[in-house]
């Protein structure tokens, strides 16, 4: 059972996202939100950029955070991974408080984002709740799999 003002801190940050056109409830339940300096490889720019992440039970959720002419902070959405296709790699040479995330069968440089979080704490923590989702949705696609869809026939009324 997730805090009460953990779930209102999220609701209030993800009010802020701008920019998704996609419907925000079919991402599934909004798990974890924070901001991170990302790396991502299909980038020339080779320093980290400021990155506020969601983390739904569906899909992760990039975003940049920019203030209004009145300070106020809002969401632009960036990208978004489905956590279906998702990987992690727990540790990151040369800082405790990095860690990546990939997208395919097996991590390569190309397609490694790599992810410091403000502190180890909060690293142990996405780490442990990606993992999870990653662990559900597979079980959730191979349940799928094995289930396959019954699909009615089509009764055709024989007229006399």
């Amino acid at each position: 059972m997730l805090s009460v003002p953990k779930k209102a801190n999220d609701a209030m940050h993800l009010s802020m996202l701008e920019g998704f056109d996609e419907n925000l409830e079919s991402q599934g339940e909004l798990i974890l939100q924070d901001s991170f300096q990302v790396w991502d490889p299909k980038t020339l720019i080779r320093k980290g950029r400021e990155r506020h992440l969601f983390l739904f039970e569906m899909s992760l959720v990039f975003s940049k955070e920019v203030k209004d002419s009145n300070g106020r902070s809002k969401y632009i959405y960036k990208s978004k991974l489905f956590t279906s296709e998702l990987g992690v790699t727990e540790h990151v040479e040369g800082d405790p408080c990095k860690f990546a995330l990939w997208v395919g069968r097996t991590p390569t440089n190309d397609n490694k984002i790599v992810l410091k979080a403000s502190n180890i704490e909060n690293k142990q923590d996405w780490i442990k709740h990606v993992r999870e989702v990653i662990q559900e949705r597979t079980i959730h696609l191979r349940g799928a799999l094995k289930e396959p869809i019954h699909i009615p026939k089509a009764t055709t009324a024989k007229h006399h």
